[in-house]
Formats: C-alpha cells, sequence, structure tokens
C-alpha cells in the first residue's frame, strides 16, 4: 500500500482502520471493504468514500461502538427514499440509534441546508436519536428529538455520545480531544469557504468581509494558545447553543485583542464560520 496515500487526518483514521482489521482497501486502492454488521464492499475512488471511511473508523476506534452495530449503505424503503443511508449504528437491542450521511464537500450554505433536510428525513424515518452530516473539513451532529425546522441550532449537539453514554457539552478539550492538524493548501481552502460565507452573495463587500474573517482567525488562534490543559476551548459551538450566545462568547475574546472593536458579521454568519473553522488547528498551519 502506498504510504504517501496516507497524509491527511483522513487517511491516517483509515490507515489505523486497516492496522485494527475493520476496513481493508485492494492493492490498487479501487475498493474498500467495511468488516461491520456485514461485510460491505464498495468502489473507493469516490471523494465522499474517504470521508465515510474515515468516520467510520473513528466511531470504533475512538467513539468505542461496537463494529457488529454497525451497517454501510443501508436501504430503506423504496418509496421513502431511492438513497440508501450511509452508516447506521445501532443500539444493544437492535433499534438505529445514528444515522450519517458523507459528502464530498458542503462548500454553500445551500449544500449544507440540503444535507440536513436529506439526513434529518432519513434519520426521522428510521427513529434514530442523533445524525450526523460529515464532509471533507465540516461535522455537524443533531439530536432528533423535537427537530425544529426554523430554529435547527436547538438541536446541533457539540458531538455524537461516546459509545451510547450522555451528549458532551463540548467536543474539542485542550490535551484530551483536539484539532484536526491541515496543510497550508487545505487551510486556502478552507478560507475561501468561510471568505464566501462571510461575504453573504455580495451584502458584504468583500474586504470587509476577509477582514471579520481575520478577527475570528486571531480569536481562535488566541484562544488555542491560552486555553489551558484540560479545558474546553471557547472557539466551538457547544450543545444547543445559539448563535447569539456563540458570537457574545467570541467577542469577549476579541476584545482582549482588540479592545476599540467589535466582530461586526451577524450572530447566524458567525455561527457558520465557526462551524468551519472549529474543527481544525489554525496556529500549525498559518
Amino acid at each position: 500500500m502506498n504510504t504517501d496515500f496516507y497524509d491527511s487526518v483522513f487517511e491516517e483514521n483509515i490507515k489505523r482502520g486497516i492496522d485494527s482489521g475493520i476496513i481493508t482497501i485492494t492493492e490498487n486502492q479501487r475498493r474498500i471493504t467495511y468488516h461491520c454488521k456485514r461485510d460491505f464492499s464498495i468502489y473507493f475512488k469516490d471523494p465522499e468514500e474517504k470521508v465515510r471511511a474515515s468516520y467510520f473508523c473513528e466511531l470504533v476506534l475512538d467513539y468505542g461502538y461496537p463494529v457488529n452495530n454497525i451497517d454501510i449503505n443501508v436501504k430503506i424503503s423504496d418509496i421513502f427514499s431511492q438513497v440508501p443511508i450511509g452508516i447506521i449504528v445501532y443500539d444493544n437491542n437492535g433499534a438505529e440509534f445514528l444515522t450519517v450521511e458523507c459528502f464530498e464537500s458542503l462548500e454553500t450554505d445551500e449544500e449544507f441546508q440540503y444535507a440536513i433536510v436529506r439526513s434529518s428525513a432519513n434519520a426521522q424515518h428510521v427513529e434514530a436519536k442523533y445524525f450526523v452530516i460529515a464532509s471533507n473539513f465540516r461535522r455537524t451532529a443533531f439530536e432528533v428529538e423535537n427537530l425544529n425546522t426554523y430554529e435547527r441550532y436547538k438541536n446541533i449537539i457539540a458531538d455524537i455520545p461516546a459509545r451510547y453514554t450522555e451528549i458532551p457539552q463540548q467536543r474539542f478539550v485542550k490535551g484530551v480531544k483536539e484539532f484536526k492538524k491541515v496543510s497550508k493548501e487545505e487551510i486556502q481552502y478552507i478560507f475561501d469557504i468561510v471568505n464566501y460565507i462571510a461575504w453573504q452573495g455580495g451584502k458584504t463587500f468583500i474586504e470587509v468581509a476577509k477582514q471579520e474573517v481575520n478577527k475570528l482567525v486571531q480569536v481562535k488562534i488566541k484562544d488555542e494558545a491560552t486555553t489551558k490543559y484540560g479545558e474546553a476551548y471557547k472557539f466551538q459551538i457547544e450543545t444547543k447553543e445559539s448563535p447569539q450566545h456563540l458570537l457574545y462568547k467570541i467577542n469577549s475574546i476579541y476584545y482582549n485583542i482588540q479592545q476599540s472593536d467589535d466582530i461586526l458579521l451577524q450572530p447566524d454568519t458567525v455561527y457558520k464560520i465557526v462551524a468551519a473553522l472549529q474543527g481544525i488547528e489554525l496556529s500549525s498551519a498559518i
């Protein structure tokens, strides 16, 4: 197997999965087999398959879900949906506990909203408790109960429970649950996306949008540097945290950097940018 294939965080997870025997990949890297509730083999060259393989390995190796309680590419009623559910985690009684839908990328708000609609419909149909949307750089987890179409942040959770336990309040804790390290090329790609989010389709001048993104980048780097071991990072979306509270939290850090200024973006826009940046380590990539 070509070791250069395992350069990014996704490939590192896949390498761990191969080493533990929960997945196998053919020598030419064309097909992957998941060894779970049933052995499932599929073409591996599709970009979203790398996302699914990486998250599957995390579910087993990091979150502790039994491999025999996980199924891949699960078909549901043809009347309801022609598209199989990417991953289903079952509880120990065989009931659907968590669904996962994987995408190559979710660069625009329209793409993300479509992913939510599709994923939430599937999760509600099989009566799962949680669902996750995962892409190449963004991952968002939701609680299904009382899902509110117009205030979805009330159902966004920091992370899924580890092995059927309680929902965590935060996802990233210094020295415990850290960020992904990314290359300068990957960080530029992500910056292009968050600048586009801040631009809001032309509602904000592009230079102003970049200035506001730079403020948020300063806050994240400051938070990475000053958070103490064992403490949760502040630059992240907590379970069921409102955009307004998140902006207040971010502004309180920015005030310590630049006491004569505030972040001027609207709460919903800041929420989307934090969602895109929270899982990566900026201090080592800039």
